[in-house]
């Protein structure tokens, strides 16, 4: 059986999407090391993987829980590929050092890894495959360039200098002195599954289907999260989980939403990540908080969902038939949004207000910009309530949901997603 070295970034979403995908290739016969930090290992080692562990360029500081400044729209374009750009290259060392004089078979890397896993892939002569665990981009459809399309990063930013030197030295240093940097850019790959349902890809006309696998959600029981059990009341479940990414929202947001729902015939389940529950102060009976909550198990039994966004969230909302509430802190999250609003699978909430319809953040997803949206950072109130009484009352909200339910369960999820991968493995 085949060697995979799968590269991704240290982050929940890059992470959980792809954690079935490892454990079927591993019960297929495959041997599978995954480049994560220690943060993710334990969760790795339950696919049956062999975590390789790397230090994270990245802080994990919970912080204390108040409201930070959105940054400048600019001043995101310019530092975002930095970033994550830094976050791959603290993988080279250690994954030179395990490959170099044994290379795996196949490469699997995040679209996020695009520099670190062509070029190491490029290098060490073997096939690659690009795991999407957001919207795709290809040729001719750019969602960063969609995103960045009313926001021109100054060249001589020093981030936008840095991240073409870094990138440079990556080549220089690691056997690509004649190769341009346009070559590993985000461009079309032989193969790339994408963990998402073709219908709900942008512009998914516009992609190949020989290089394309839209396979859905990989879900599995993530037994690993722990476990959560619904209220003995019997009341609908609402589950807030608004990610842990900048920028995060205060102590305040979490206090308002429980004063929102006090008395209301819902049972409230807060995941609060940096805001200690400690600090909301005495609980009513149908409200409770937790740092982390298993939130597979919990969507579940949810009837609503109050979430930021994130494609992997999002999905796992979606493959349950639970209707979204978006509050997209980013950019790419409010692409997502405005397609759950577009195909009607619940609403978004922006600065510009709440709406079933795209048009408070773009006449049409394709033409967003990531100078036309601004985050909502305000308090929960009743305009919350009537969000999730309205996504959990419309009959046409679950008349879509059950049709992208259907599209998710027909797109294959791991198994096809592995039978795509096994088929750019080397023959013996």
């Amino acid at each position: 059986m085949a060697h995979i070295a799968f590269f991704t970034i240290p982050a929940y979403g890059h992470v959980s999407c792809t954690l079935e995908v490892v454990a079927e290739l591993v019960r297929r016969g495959h041997r599978v090391t995954y480049v994560t930090t220690e943060e993710y290992a334990a969760t790795v080692k339950t696919t049956g993987a062999e975590p390789l562990l790397y230090p994270t360029a990245w802080s994990r500081e919970t912080g204390d829980g108040q409201a930070q400044p959105t940054p400048p729209a600019a001043e995101v374009v310019a530092w975002a590929p930095l970033v994550g750009l830094a976050e791959c290259l603290a993988q080279v060392e250690v994954a030179k050092a395990r490959f170099d004089a044994d290379p795996p078979d196949l490469v699997l890397y995040d679209a996020v890894n695009f520099v670190v896993g062509r070029g190491l892939a490029k290098s060490w002569g073997v096939p690659a495959v690009k795991a999407c665990s957001t919207l795709a981009s290809t040729g001719s459809f750019s969602l960063f360039n969609k995103l960045t399309a009313t926001v021109e990063p100054d060249p001589e930013h020093f981030a936008v200098k840095e991240f073409t030197r870094l990138t440079r030295e990556f080549l220089d240093q690691h056997g690509f002195p004649g190769v341009q940097a346009e070559e590993l850019s985000d461009r079309d790959e032989e193969l790339s599954v994408v963990f998402l349902p073709e219908i709900f890809q942008v512009a998914s006309e516009k992609f190949d289907a020989d290089r394309y696998v839209f396979v859905g959600p990989a879900l599995g029981n993530r037994d690993f999260q722990g476990s959560w059990q619904p209220p003995e009341s019997g009341l609908p479940v609402v589950l807030v989980a608004l990610g842990t990414e900048e920028p995060r929202p205060p102590v305040e947001f979490f206090r308002s939403c429980v004063e929102t729902f006090r008395d209301e015939p819902w049972h409230l389940v807060l995941s609060t990540d940096h805001v200690d529950p400690a600090d909301l102060g005495p609980l009513p009976p149908n409200c409770e908080a937790h740092r982390r909550v298993p939130q597979l198990k919990v969507l579940r039994h949810a009837a609503a969902f109050v979430s930021h966004g994130g494609m992997g969230s999002v999905m796992e909302a979606l493959s349950l038939k639970v209707p979204v509430v978006a509050m997209p802190k980013l950019p790419e999250q409010a692409v997502v949004s405005a397609q759950i609003a577009e195909l009607g699978l619940g609403v978004f909430v922006s600065a510009a207000g709440i709406g079933s319809q795209p048009s408070p953040l773009a006449e049409r997803v394709e033409e967003l910009g990531i100078g036309e949206f601004t985050p909502f950072q305000g308090e929960a109130g009743t305009w919350l309530l009537d969000a999730v009484r309205h996504v959990t009352s419309d009959p046409a909200v679950a008349a879509r949901l059950t049709e992208m339910r259907a599209a998710i369960d027909s797109a294959g999820g791991a198994r096809t997603a592995v039978d795509a991968i096994e088929s750019r493995l080397p023959v013996a």
